[in-house]
Parts: structure tokens; sequence; C-alpha cells
């Protein structure tokens, strides 16, 4: 990534910010493709909100709060992150106050990150589209796709068991699809028998679980774990888990870092813990891209590895964290580690945008437009959208 992106996310918030006219927050509800199922809960349906921000020109910038519907993840949901859009960040915009804040570089709310990232995201998103430059551009990247893991939920017996052959197969489809690697998720219930049989059948395939937590009380399953030869174990404690580096040492495995890690503080303690190896780098949960750059910078200083996730977003979310991605990937290591991002047809039949894309070999194509580089549809966004609310400065 070029020299310290990071003032230059910071400068580009102020600026936006100073810059607004108008802001919308934009309640939308949008079906997922698939049920996606995870130690913390299931989401059926997307319920998220945009914030679409707007100068004297009437030029926009986007961003997205992509809340989760249950309390398991995170403690922000849709109608918490609502209330603290439309009573405070988005009047703060107007009233100076966000924008004193997002010059520090951290949330703006930080008992409200995802809320936080929605509006810097689309302060940023309209500063960089007054210049015309690409976000993408801004965070680094040099190359035109990014490398990316394929996420598979439904492993657990409690809620719709697939045997050993049915999982290879499903692993078949990812792989030819052009994942580098599959990641599973896992609970302390989860049976790894079908795991076992796919790493027998599948030897040279990367493999990764993501337990969300929920090992402390699974010692078989830890134990399960540890003969997988898997490529990391995601979060398999809770955060700040006093045994965090015990687990680590019986895995055997690198183990990434994701709910553990709220703050650059948070990624810092950790590591010197002992408690990972990797860090997950999501923008919405860490409260903006600034946060992001900073845990980013945090784990390079110390030889940690660092891969983008996602957050189920639509395509507004996707392609800023999308660009993010590109910027680390651009950064050039031997060891990269594919990003949890997958195109938009993953997730959604219609998305809210144009659809986000792979190339021929399956990676994901990294946007290229002014800021974020796409903008929702207004037939399909106008479709989905459930609740408004603007402001005019």
């Amino acid at each position: 990534m070029p020299d310290r992106p990071l003032e230059r996310i910071i400068a580009l918030a102020v600026a936006g910010a100073a810059a607004v006219a108008t802001v919308e927050a934009i309640r939308v509800r949008l079906p997922l493709r698939q049920v996606h199922r995870a130690a913390h809960g299931s989401e059926h349906v997307r319920d998220v909100v945009l914030v679409s921000v707007g100068d004297a020109a009437g030029r926009r910038g986007w961003g997205e709060c992509p809340t989760l519907s249950g309390g398991g993840y995170s403690a922000e949901d849709p109608e918490g992150a609502w209330t603290t859009l439309t009573t405070d960040l988005i009047p703060g915009l107007f009233e100076g106050r966000c924008g004193d804040r997002l010059a520090t570089g951290h949330p703006i709310d930080p008992s409200s990150p995802m809320a936080s990232a929605a509006v810097e995201a689309a302060v940023v998103d309209l500063a960089l589209r007054r210049e015309g430059v690409s976000l993408a551009v801004v965070l680094g990247a040099t190359r035109p796709t990014v490398p990316r893991a394929m996420v598979l939920s439904g492993l657990d017996s409690a809620r719709g068991a697939v045997g050993g052959e049915e999982l290879v197969a499903a692993v078949d489809v990812a792989i030819a699809g052009g994942a580098r690697l599959v990641k599973f998720k896992v609970s302390g219930e989860t049976d790894l028998t079908p795991l076992a049989v796919l790493r027998r059948e599948r030897p040279d395939v990367a493999i990764a679980v993501d337990a969300n937590g929920s090992l402390g009380d699974a010692p078989e399953i830890v134990s399960g774990l540890a003969r997988l030869g898997l490529a990391y174990v995601e979060q398999p404690l809770p955060p700040h888990d006093p045994d965090a580096g015990a687990i680590r040492a019986e895995l055997g495995v690198p183990v990434a870092l994701d709910e553990a890690v709220a703050s650059a503080v948070d990624l810092a303690r950790a590591l010197q813990a002992g408690a990972g190896d990797v860090v997950n780098i999501k923008p919405a949960r860490l409260g903006g891209l600034a946060a992001a750059l900073r845990c980013v910078e945090v784990a390079r200083d110390r030889d940690a590895g660092v891969f983008v996730g996602g957050m189920l977003e639509t395509g507004v979310g996707r392609a800023a964290a999308i660009a993010l991605a590109a910027g680390i990937a651009s950064a050039g290591t031997d060891d990269e580690i594919p990003c949890d991002l997958g195109p938009s047809s993953q997730y959604f039949d219609d998305d809210i945008t144009e659809p986000l894309g792979v190339d021929h070999r399956g990676d994901l194509i990294v946007p290229t437009g002014d800021g974020i580089g796409i903008d929702p549809r207004p037939g399909r966004l106008g479709a989905v959208t459930v609740d408004r609310f603007e402001v005019t400065g």
C-alpha cells in the first residue's frame, strides 16, 4: 500500500463532510439467495441502512451500515443503527460534530462503529467523486482483481447437516469457480466428519474454518480441527478469552482474529498476548476505512497476516471493501490470504447495484470508477426501500 493512505482517507472524510448539502438514510431489506448460518445466528434477509450524502452540485457519495439481525456477532442491530444515524450522526454532519470526529480517523461514535463507518464511507466517496479519483487508487490498488475465498455454512447437524460427498461436491464447484480457499462456519456442536472426508478426498484444497468464538467448551472439536491441516482457524474463542494463547498452540495452525478486534489498540494487545497470527479486517465492524487502515498498519508492523472480510454487504459496502482488499493485495506478499468477499451473485439474486463480478479466473474485479466506483440502481433501490430519512442543510 502507498505511504500512509490513512492520512489521505482522513483528509477526504473531512473534505467530504464539509461539502455536504443533503444527507439521506435509506433502510433496505434484500433477501439473501441462501440462508447464512454461523455460531452467532442465521441471516435470511439483509436489513441494512445506506447513507447517501450530496453536495450543492448534485454529486452523491454512498456508504453502508451492514448490521446483522441478531445480537450475537455485534451489539449493533438494524434498529439501533437506524436510531443512531437519524438522531445523532446525520444531524451531526450539519452541526459540525461529525466533521471534528472524522478528523481523528477513529469511529465517529465508538459505541456504533457500523453506523459510523457508513457516514465515513459516504463522505469519503463524495470527496473522491468531487476530485474524480477512485477509492481503490487512493488505497494503493495497482491490480485489477483480487483473489477470494468462499465461505460456506450449514455443517452443523442442528442446522441442516451435509454429508462428506455433498461437501466435496460443493467445494469442487467453489474451486472451479475461482475460489482460492474455502472457509466453513463451525460451532462447538459441529460434526467434523464431512470435513475429514473433504480433507481426505481433496488434500490439496486450502480450507479454513470460522468458529465465531464458539469453541471454549468444545475440546473435542478443537482437537479434531487440529488434525485437518487447515489454513487457519478464525475466532475460536470469545473476545478477550484468557485461554486464547493456549488454544492457538493446541490447534497448531494460524489463528485469525475477528470479533476480538474492535480497534487497533485491541489488535496490538491481542498480537502481543499471542492470541492470533492473522486479522480479518472488516471496515464496517471496525468503524470505517480509517480505523481499518490503522489495524492494517498494526498487523504489518508485527508481521501478522491480513485479509479483508465481509458483512454480507450489498454492492455499496462490498465495493468499498473490495477497494481495501485490492490495496492490501497490491502491497505484495508471498503468503497472501484470499479475501472473504464474494461476487454479488453469491449473495443476491438482484443486488441494488450492478453486480460485482469476477474475471475469467474467478478473481474479484476491482471497481475503478470515481469514489467506490458504483451506484445503486434507482429502480431496484426503490423496490427494496422500507424507510427513508432526509436532512437538508
